[in-house]
């Protein structure tokens, strides 16, 4: 069996509770959801079996869905504090009750069945052990380069 070295980190953004998000917009519309979306991205570059980037990205949001009259709204935000859920939910029970009389359908509850789901993509191609030593080698020295540059080169432009 062969082990492959990775990188482990833990998301930068504070643990988010779906059920509080959810107590805190509920009263604002006839009826509303919330889908939470975290994403983590690994993206490895190399070139002619040189590692040229190794990053991790994080992203994480909510998307709202409101109902006003019937008529359905959606806001989205990754803003995941109170005030950005709330400036959300206030921008998709804005947009339902501005169109509700112009709809095509009238919406109740029984068209929004609950839902979960998850999804992970599967990695595409396997990198060798020895490109993810070197890719995080590589990363190691970016870093030691950008300490180095934030402490000598401030002030300066390029």
């Amino acid at each position: 069996m062969t082990i492959h070295p990775t990188i482990a980190c833990t998301s930068p953004y504070p643990q988010f509770d779906p059920l509080s998000a959810l107590n805190l917009i509920k009263d604002h519309a006839d009826w509303v959801a919330l889908r939470y979306v975290s994403e983590t991205s690994h993206k490895r570059r190399v070139r002619n079996g040189r590692p040229e980037q190794n990053a991790i990205g994080f992203e994480q949001g909510v998307m709202i869905e409101a109902m006003v009259d019937g008529q359905l709204a959606y806001a989205g935000t990754s803003r995941l504090s109170p005030d950005g859920l709330l400036e959300a939910v206030k921008r998709a029970t804005h947009l339902a009750r501005s169109t509700a009389d112009n709809k095509a359908f009238h919406f109740t509850e029984m068209q929004r069945p609950p839902s979960k789901g998850v999804f992970n993509s599967p990695r595409q191609r396997e990198l060798p052990c020895g490109l993810y030593r070197s890719l995080n080698g590589c990363k190691s020295r970016s870093q030691s380069f950008r300490q180095h540059c934030d402490r000598h080169c401030r002030g300066h432009t390029g």
